[in-house]
């Protein structure tokens, strides 16, 4: 494959980083309507406060949770995207088998960093969690692989693309819902 395809590969990837760290931090700073919609969205209702939830503290460590969680989501996506990548361009892999093999690699990552650091939940039981999270993932890892299918072959949109919304998409839809509610609740 030619060197093109790999520099355009590597700079849709640090746009799609750059761009989600400063949508991460204009979300609470910015009137923009498509922020102030994304933000009231049932998506990622989990960021605000519930009802009996509004203190400062409350809110700050929510914040502190979802943006920590989105950083992780952001590395270990960096590293699916480059397993994805790489098989595809490097060993002529399908870009639907590899779409599946770089959501097992991210994920294999993920579960830590969200365990220790993210959700702080270092102080209750792996194993359980480690399996709640494998359920996750299986959803995760069929939502990326058939989102990626259906935007490559009936949208016409580059693989490389598909990857991007469809790892935004199943972030906000799926993994983040996911793993504050059932994976990592307290």
């Amino acid at each position: 494959m030619s060197g093109k395809v790999h520099a355009r590969s590597a700079l849709s990837l640090a746009r799609f980083v750059v761009a989600s760290a400063d949508l991460l931090r204009r979300a609470n700073t910015t009137r923009l309507p498509a922020l102030k919609v994304m933000a009231s969205s049932p998506m990622i209702r989990s960021v605000r406060p519930s009802a009996g939830d509004r203190t400062d503290a409350a809110l700050a460590a929510r914040r502190r949770t979802f943006s920590r969680s989105a950083l992780t989501s952001l590395f270990t996506t960096a590293l699916d995207f480059a397993t994805l990548t790489g098989l595809v361009e490097w060993l002529g892999v399908d870009y639907v088998l590899a779409t599946w093999l770089g959501t097992i690699v991210g994920s294999l990552s993920n579960f830590t960093i969200n365990r220790v650091w993210a959700f702080e939940a270092r102080d209750r039981p792996g194993t359980g969690q480690f399996l709640r999270f494998v359920l996750v993932q299986a959803g995760a890892s069929l939502w990326h692989t058939l989102g990626v299918w259906v935007l490559t072959r009936f949208a016409g949109v580059p693989y490389q693309e598909s990857k991007l919304i469809i790892a935004v998409v199943a972030y906000l839809g799926w993994n983040y819902p996911m793993n504050r509610w059932f994976v990592f609740r307290r």
